[in-house]
């Protein structure tokens, strides 16, 4: 099975009478297609959008997720596949040089040489104020498009955990904003 070819089957098409429309949602689908990184998570195939060309493709929270939210309109595919990959990211204990904290969700991933020996922090790196708060509207809306509760019930411990992570590590003066 090929996921590529299921979600451009699944895909909201546009017709319209102006050609220039309907070409610039191709070219949006197709360059939405080669960007796409397709991931086992937790058993799951799963597509999700990537980030960082042209010098490498990787997985980005916050590029992920502003991606994600905004081609629900088109099909959850991909909202589906960030949330689940980034919930199986999620931090679980408090780490200074990768930014890590419980509940927070990640900034980005890499694989190189520096991040292999341990040089850099990236496997992966949390250090990012968004990330967290957009994981949470994405699931909001994902729910409002899909109403697919299973999902969103699978993920409930990941949303609880984001709000920890909100209040308490991410407000550290309690004046109700996020620091960074």
């Amino acid at each position: 099975e090929d996921p590529l070819r299921r979600w451009a089957e699944e895909r909201a098409v546009l017709r319209s009478d102006h050609q220039g429309l309907e070409r610039t949602v191709r070219q949006s689908r197709d360059d939405l297609a080669a960007l796409r990184l397709d991931l086992e998570v937790k058993g799951q195939r799963i597509l999700l959008p990537g980030a960082g060309l042209p010098w490498f493709l990787t997985v980005f929270g916050r590029d992920m997720l502003i991606t994600a939210y905004q081609t629900l309109v088109g099909g959850p595919m991909l909202a589906h596949g960030a949330l689940l990959a980034l919930a199986r990211l999620q931090g679980r204990r408090c780490d200074d040089f990768t930014d890590e904290e419980p509940g927070k969700i990640l900034h980005e991933v890499r694989s190189g040489e520096l991040t292999r020996t341990g040089v850099k922090p990236y496997t992966p790196y949390y250090g990012t104020a968004d990330a967290t708060q957009l994981w949470l509207i994405l699931l909001s809306e994902y729910w409002r498009w899909t109403h697919d509760e299973e999902t969103v019930q699978f993920l409930r411990d990941n949303a609880i955990a984001a709000l920890h992570w909100i209040d308490n590590y991410g407000d550290r003066d309690g004046d109700g904003y996020v620091e960074y």
